[in-house]
């Protein structure tokens, strides 16, 4: 790889890390704070992120979501499943 490969892989690397974050965050709000409707779209594409990273990023977003009762479903049955 060159140098500027490895630039844009980082960037990429590292925004993608900040919109898990961030879709975590969302998904983790309390029900007084976000729709359910907004909620559920953010847990379906945390969900298809999710499947592209590693088990260590899929073992921290079940730790943040544990104690979440509103999370969504089919997010929750996946980390279910996930061997973390």
């Amino acid at each position: 790889m060159e140098t500027s490969e490895i630039e844009t892989a980082s960037v990429g690397s590292r925004a993608r890390r900040i919109l898990l974050k961030r879709l975590l965050d969302t998904v983790a709000l309390p029900a007084s704070s976000i729709s359910a409707q907004d909620r559920h779209l953010a847990g379906d594409i945390l969900l298809e992120m999710l499947i592209q990273v590693t088990d260590e990023d899929r073992a921290a977003c079940a730790k943040r979501l544990y104690n979440t009762v509103d999370a969504p479903r089919r997010l929750m049955s996946y980390l279910a499943e996930c061997t973390i």
